[in-house]
């Protein structure tokens, strides 16, 4: 197997002394610097619950105006929208108009995902000409921007204006421009209820914060070996191949089932990406660490 002799090859070229060291400092400093990353960073700003409460509205009004202007339109993707700093709009709406099946939505380009896992700001886009080039690259039937004019709460209630396009591909074609105004401050909108979707915490990008998963991930797949190498050295002490398969499928299993928990499972292309990473660095850390036991056996 290529990967077998790959993998042989490191062993020989480099000592399993340095391989552990470097791995292991490797993966300390990596989890340092996100950790760092997370607290002095500047933060994105987060709705309140009148914010999200009066958006949930909003999106449900918008979701029945796109069904009723959509046509044979199925296939779409929706571009982050202008002026939503907080990300609590776009990521809603999408998550609506995916979930009731309003449309076949593509997944959040791959840059808003990373802009979120950074605590970057998302600067949206609600030009025609680049929603129709987004569009073309992900060969949709359409695009759905917005522009967020006014989200903002005030005293007695919040407000959401602004105005989405539901943008034909590859034509170009704006199909409906539909406006947002939907507020509740005044007594008579309190009186409105509506039912909310789920909010952006229950998406896919939501839920423990990331750096939490992946800081927990590296300390078990560095320390659980270490701590337990009293089992790995009596386990290969046996000079059976058997054994050597079992702990080591032992281990990275552990690893394997801590790393579909950091990625929130295969939601995306970049998730998938993660978890194999993590699975091959989790298996390679495993064996040196076995490498090393049977060294001291021998």
């Amino acid at each position: 197997m290529i990967f077998a002799k790959v993998f042989g090859f490191i062993l020989k070229s480099v000592s399993l002394d340095s391989c552990c060291k470097f791995l292991g400092s490797a993966a300390i400093l990596l989890a340092a610097a996100f950790l760092a990353w997370h607290f002095l960073v500047p933060g994105r700003p987060d709705a309140d619950p009148s914010r999200k409460k009066i958006a949930d509205r909003a999106i449900l009004k918008l979701a029945d105006d796109l069904r009723r202007h959509r046509g044979d339109i199925k296939h779409v993707a929706v571009v982050h929208f202008r002026n939503d700093a907080s990300d609590y709009f776009t990521l809603n709406l999408r998550e609506k108009l995916a979930t009731s099946g309003v449309f076949d939505v593509e997944d959040a380009a791959f840059s808003e995902k990373m802009n979120y896992m950074l605590k970057l700001r998302n600067k949206g886009s609600f030009d025609t000409a680049a929603a129709v080039k987004h569009g073309k690259s992900l060969k949709v039937q359409a695009v759905i921007t917005g522009h967020l004019e006014r989200f903002e709460s005030m005293k007695g209630g919040a407000l959401v204006v602004g105005t989405v396009r539901l943008i034909s591909i590859p034509e170009g074609k704006i199909i409906a421009e539909i406006p947002v105004n939907e507020s509740n401050v005044s007594s008579f909108f309190n009186n409105v209820s509506g039912t909310a979707p789920r909010g952006a915490e229950g998406t896919e990008i939501g839920g423990t914060p990331w750096h939490i998963r992946f800081l927990i991930f590296i300390l078990v797949m560095l320390l659980l070996p270490v701590l337990s190498i009293a089992f790995i050295r009596f386990m290969v002490a046996k000079r059976s191949n058997k054994c050597n398969v079992f702990v080591l499928g032992i281990y990275t299993m552990v690893d394997l089932i801590l790393a579909w928990f950091m990625c929130g499972g295969f939601v995306s292309g970049l998730s998938v990406i993660i978890f194999f990473a993590a699975a091959v660095s989790a298996f390679i850390y495993n064996a040196s660490i076995m490498s090393f036991a049977l060294k001291l056996e021998s």
